[in-house]
């Protein structure tokens, strides 16, 4: 139960520090399933650029929030008000109880996403009550006490130093972002998309591969970044890949 405890404790710390922009909620067709049951389900995804049904597709069969396992991928959806918001439909089964106090973590790609249980309720697992037994002992030195107060204290520096890596990690791209962002200025001449290109190793870890307008600048430049001259056409269609590119740039 306590280490229960302390791992929700050090979930609200770590999503506090690492402040997640991606969330989603989970509803359900049912409001009460039972273990063993499938039922069909959809998740809405918030704040994320773009969602692949080709890739969920390889998430049928494996567990999903540990609790279920995705039968089957129905639909994905993007929201015709906010292309940020995407709807995923699918069967699943309840696999396994949910804990008392879980905090329901879906991770997808390089994002860890939390999972907001809406609409439904899961049978629950039998909730194990822990008896104190206080025993008759003599303690003659403070050796129990400072097993306790060791214990305690390694327990804190764990807690700080994945907090500071965490601030540390986030910081960092924070920085790299902003930088990008004062460099992807208002370019207008193949010097300038061609430096941009050279150093599409760096700023493209912030954006991932299969993102459409990522993917539309590199294959112009490589159209035509090694013939002697450019046509009016060719430098036309590098820079409108560049001015969405740098849309994209700017929202990071």
């Amino acid at each position: 139960m306590m280490k229960n405890i302390f791992i929700f404790f050090l979930f609200l710390l770590c999503f506090q520090v690492m402040g997640y922009d991606t969330t989603a909620v989970l509803t359900l067709e049912k409001e009460e399933v039972e273990i063993g049951e499938i039922v069909k389900g959809r998740m809405r995804v918030f704040n994320i650029q773009k969602m692949v049904k080709e890739d969920l597709k390889k998430l049928e069969g494996e567990p999903f929030l540990e609790y279920f396992r995705i039968v089957k991928i129905e639909g994905l959806d993007q929201n015709k008000n906010n292309p940020q918001v995407w709807d995923v439909s699918f069967e699943i089964t309840y696999t396994k109880t949910v804990g008392l106090s879980d905090v329901h973590i879906w991770s997808w790609k390089a994002l860890n996403i939390p999972v907001e249980f809406k609409g439904f309720k899961l049978e629950k697992g039998e909730q194990i009550q822990q008896k104190v037994v206080v025993l008759d002992t003599d303690i003659t030195d403070g050796s129990d006490l400072e097993k306790i107060l060791l214990a305690g204290l390694l327990l804190l520096i764990a807690i700080g130093v994945i907090l500071y890596f965490f601030v540390i990690r986030k910081g960092k791209q924070k920085g790299e972002e902003e930088n990008w962002k004062k460099i992807f200025t208002d370019l207008n001449t193949r010097e300038e998309f061609e430096s941009i290109y050279r150093l599409k190793d760096k700023w493209g870890k912030l954006i991932p591969n299969d993102t459409p307008c990522k993917l539309r600048f590199i294959e112009a430049l490589n159209a035509c970044q090694y013939k002697r001259e450019w046509d009016d056409i060719e430098l036309h269609q590098v820079q409108d890949a560049y001015d969405e590119l740098k849309t994209v740039i700017e929202k990071l």
